[in-house]
């Protein structure tokens, strides 16, 4: 079988291919007879030697270009590098999001932890509104609450049990008294 030499890599091409597989060029030097089968000597087999093109040509879309061999392996180590840069760049950026997440986890769990005041309260059905509103406004907030009943005077009436809580430095603030 028959081959040819790419004229913008050196690559041996089939004959019959119409491109290079390598780089997609259809410039092909002069056709050339398969490389000879290995020989032996006395250190083992001795690989034939592949003769490289001096200069190669590749087609533009203005004409055609002349490069030679080391300005195309200068442009492909320059593309190389500018890879390389780039996922270097990249990496950099996302050890610093990750630096900048893992500090705003720990400065969240080195805050001290809320200490809180509770007071149960039971106000009747009629009560109930300005209870809230009174508590409300003196930094309680409702937990709990719950429908029940009471015997207040001999008589079984409805209540609301309810749970409130606020942080232990807003004592300063006075609780309602609680109606009776």
């Amino acid at each position: 079988m028959a081959y040819k030499v790419c004229a913008s890599c050196g690559k041996h091409v089939r004959d019959n291919e119409s491109h290079c597989w390598h780089c997609q060029s259809v410039d092909f030097l002069a056709a050339e007879t398969p490389a000879p089968a290995p020989t032996t000597n006395d250190l083992g087999p001795v690989q034939p030697k592949i003769p490289e093109p001096e200069v190669s040509q590749r087609r533009h879309a203005e004409g055609v270009t002349t490069m030679t061999a080391s300005s195309h392996n200068a442009t492909a180590d320059r593309d190389r590098s500018s890879i390389v840069k780039l996922l270097i760049g990249i990496v950099l950026l996302l050890l610093l999001v990750v630096a900048a997440q893992g500090c705003q986890i720990v400065r969240g769990m080195s805050v001290k932890s809320q200490s809180w005041d509770y007071i149960i309260d039971g106000p009747a059905d009629d009560e109930l509104k300005g209870r809230l509103q009174a508590l409300g406004s003196a930094g309680w907030e409702l937990v709990s609450a719950r429908r029940a009943t009471s015997d207040r005077n001999g008589k079984t009436m409805g209540i609301y049990e309810m749970i409130f809580r606020r942080p232990t430095e807003l004592l300063a603030l006075p609780t309602p008294p609680q109606p009776h």
